[in-house]
């Protein structure tokens, strides 16, 4: 892009401007006592200090600094989800060694994105111009506005077309008027009067601007449902505080019908709300039956799996793929193994606690009323096989205590960082309402 020298000489004053001051600053950080070497050398980390050290006996510049790193940016570079999950792991596990402050009151990754002048809330799906845009916008009409029945030169309505072209995306203007104000533009006279027709159009672009509360972006269409699913699966979750039976469960017809049951220790219950119980639940259920589904598949395309969860909260977190918290990101990353370890399809559906029966009742350990309800429609009970997975661990999935032990973990984690940046934790939820028959 050609830039003037009006231009040019002002943007060379500013970079001076910034230089000096920031020259300014570090000759004033070297002569504050207050940040030297005791302070730096006691809260800098282990690794850091030796570093320091070997400078210093070298003969090099060993003087401590502040340094603030942004890490989006190297998640961004990531290659791949895997990747991007190993970068995350890698980052806390150093900070949490080396004891390095993390402001989680700044982070806003992936939810309010501003870029080339607009703004992204991916949570509520929207987008609009920035402030400083509008801003510019809504002054620009004013100026126009105060120079009615005065000549105004064509270089400024070809800015404007250029500004209006670019903010159409966030405005909803008709082509109609963009390709009257290029016409204007193009005129061959050096100025204008303004016609009529702007005036009108000006004043209903700013009316725009004022009311402007952003526009949705695409969503992301809709899966095409399952008509013929290789496995079908339920699975529910409950946590009593009540002293009665808090754990998961599921119900799946492969083979000829499976029922498993894991109970959750009170420690967990303590520490894990229910849609985490909930997300676990499901993911187990899975884990279950995606070997023998990936079996039975056809050879020419994944097999297809529809989990059926009576939890909101998870199937909005599956189907949207972007949940907020963290425990649930890491189930849902597992989830993601799963289908690509054995080509899997799985597809998750909302299904009312009061349909489903048979994965409530297993997950109170009430192993008689899932029998009488599959009795009910017409399944065999005798044949159908029940698998306690705290009696047997090894006939399930490996590692579910190590699962639910990361799940308090990043709990923990983040009522610490809420009490250290002076916000109370959010509630757990404290239980499920109880569903007994």
């Amino acid at each position: 892009m050609r830039m003037t020298t009006a231009v040019l000489h002002r943007l060379r004053t500013l970079m001076d401007i910034d230089e000096s001051r920031f020259a300014a600053d570090a000759v004033a950080f070297e002569k504050d006592t207050s940040t030297g070497d005791e302070t730096a050398a006691r809260i800098s980390p282990a690794p850091l200090r030796r570093l320091l050290a070997e400078r210093q006996r070298r003969g090099l510049d060993a003087r401590p600094y502040w340094a603030a790193g942004y890490i989006d940016d190297m998640f961004l570079c990531a290659i791949g989800r895997v990747r991007g999950i190993a970068y995350m792991h890698n980052l806390w596990s150093i900070a949490e060694d080396w004891g390095l402050p993390i402001a989680l009151d700044k982070s806003q990754y992936g939810q309010d994105m501003h870029i080339i002048g607009y703004r992204f809330l991916t949570r509520s799906n929207k987008f609009m111009l920035l402030p400083t845009k509008v801003h510019l916008l809504q002054h620009w009409i004013a100026r126009l506005r105060a120079l009615r029945g005065h000549k105004v030169e064509i270089a400024e309505f070809a800015s404007l077309a250029g500004q209006l072209v670019w903010a159409r995306t966030a405005l909803p203007l008709a082509g109609k008027f963009i390709r009257r104000v290029f016409s204007l533009a193009n005129r061959p006279e050096r100025a204008v009067y303004q016609p009529a027709w702007l005036h009108h159009d000006l004043e209903a672009i700013l009316d725009v601007l004022e009311s402007d509360q952003g526009t949705m972006m695409i969503a992301r269409p809709a899966l095409p449902g399952i008509s013929h699913p290789t496995s079908v699966a339920w699975s529910d979750a409950c946590r009593e505080t009540n002293g009665s039976v808090s754990g998961a469960g599921g119900f799946s017809p492969k083979g000829k019908g499976l029922l498993w049951s894991y109970k959750f220790s009170q420690y967990h219950k303590d520490h894990l709300a229910i849609h985490v119980l909930e997300a676990f639940a499901e993911v187990i259920g899975l884990a279950l039956v995606a070997e023998a589904t990936a079996t039975d598949g056809p050879l020419d395309s994944p097999a297809t799996c529809l989990q059926f969860c009576d939890n909101m909260s998870w199937v909005s977190s599956v189907t949207h793929g972007k949940p907020t918290d963290p425990r649930l990101r890491e189930i849902l990353q597992i989830r993601h193994d799963l289908e690509e370890r054995y080509c899997l399809d799985a597809r998750i559906a909302y299904v009312n606690t009061k349909v489903n029966i048979v994965a409530d009742a297993v997950s109170r350990d009430d192993l008689e009323t899932a029998m009488e309800e599959l009795r009910a429609h017409h399944w065999n009970t005798d044949e159908i096989r029940v698998v306690d997975l705290n009696a047997h661990p090894e006939l399930g999935p490996p590692d579910l205590k190590l699962l639910l032990d990361r799940a308090v973990q990043l709990t923990l984690a983040r009522e610490r960082a809420a009490k250290a940046s002076g916000r109370s934790p959010r509630k757990a939820k404290r239980g499920k309402r109880s569903k007994r028959r």
